[in-house]
């Protein structure tokens, strides 16, 4: 199951070059590691990153060193598991599919009778979804007012996308599926072999023409991945020893939204307090102590949250 996780995984969002090209790969993540910087610089970089496609240097910069030495040792391990003939059928039977001559129109001629029968379910199905993400926002009790308040505008834009987008349209799909099919196509996989025949470089130096295909499959749904990243702008707000705080702004289906978060300063570089916690407790095999980070986190956010409607409530 792990041979067939990892085959999946990486042919649809990771993906690499023949063997002869480690040692450029190897380089080319070299290159990309980040030097010490402030926590907004390094938000920064790893939009970059992620608006370049450029896995490699989305990792150097979002997760620490130690943390990216145990992925590749998992990677390293799980490459070592023989393939067996499940994996290889599972893969024919969807990365394979989509690949082959007429990949897309086989594709399509399955899918087609299904859009028919959802277009007229669309949106009842929209409309239930609104509803259940509108309550939960209302009932939850990890959020502040404020935070309900952004979410609530979120979930108002997301709805006004959803209704104003034909999911059932064959030409979506196509062009989504085509996307997709360029993209895996460009990395040169076409079997678990080539997936497995990848070193931990050479994945991360060439996952970018997948992500570039994902990106877009979602904008043939009007979903602009690129412009909602270049919307992004992080400000600092606070910084104490190793510890900031940092607001960050951005518009997402066209609402302007805003969150706080909090980064810690390891090894002269800044992550994300709650992701961090979550490395370390996995790393450590601690969900207790994972658990405790996240009720710490939202403990603090409450408080926040609080402070901030009394501010709002004197002005």
């Amino acid at each position: 199951m792990k041979r067939l996780a990892l085959a999946l995984c990486l042919s649809l969002a990771l993906f690499g070059c023949g063997k002869e090209e480690a040692p450029a790969a190897a380089a080319k993540v070299a290159a990309a590691a980040p030097q010490p910087t402030g926590p907004v610089q390094q938000i920064e970089q790893s939009l970059a990153a992620l608006r370049d496609n450029d896995v490699g240097a989305l990792m150097a910069a979002a997760v620490p060193k130690d943390h990216l030495a145990e992925m590749r040792a998992e990677y390293d391990k799980a490459r070592a598991e023989p393939i067996t003939d499940e994996d290889r059928k599972q893969f024919d039977e969807s990365v394979g599919k989509l690949l082959a001559d007429g990949g897309v129109d086989s594709m399509m001629a399955e899918f087609e009778p299904k859009l028919a029968e959802m277009k007229a379910q669309m949106p009842m199905l929209i409309g239930m979804g609104m509803m259940v993400m509108q309550q939960g926002v209302q009932e939850s009790t990890e959020l502040s007012e404020a935070q309900k308040a952004q979410m609530g505008q979120m979930l108002t834009g997301l709805q006004q996308w959803a209704m104003g987008t034909d999911f059932a349209d064959p030409a979506r799909l196509r062009q989504a599926l085509e996307a997709l099919k360029a993209g895996v196509a460009e990395s040169g996989i076409k079997s678990v072999d080539d997936v497995n025949a990848l070193s931990y470089e050479q994945m991360l130096a060439k996952a970018g023409p997948v992500l570039g295909g994902v990106k877009t499959a979602l904008s043939a749904y009007g979903l602009d991945v690129n412009a909602v990243l270049a919307s992004v702008k992080p400000s600092l707000m606070s910084m104490e020893g190793d510890v900031a705080k940092v607001k960050i702004d951005y518009t997402l289906f066209n609402t302007p939204l805003s969150m706080e978060t909090e980064l810690t300063q390891k090894d002269g570089f800044w992550y994300s307090k709650d992701a961090l916690a979550q490395l370390e407790a996995e790393k450590n095999g601690d969900s207790g102590a994972l658990a405790g980070a996240e009720a710490e986190g939202e403990a603090a956010e409450g408080a926040e949250g609080a402070e901030d409607s009394a501010a709002g409530e004197q002005q």
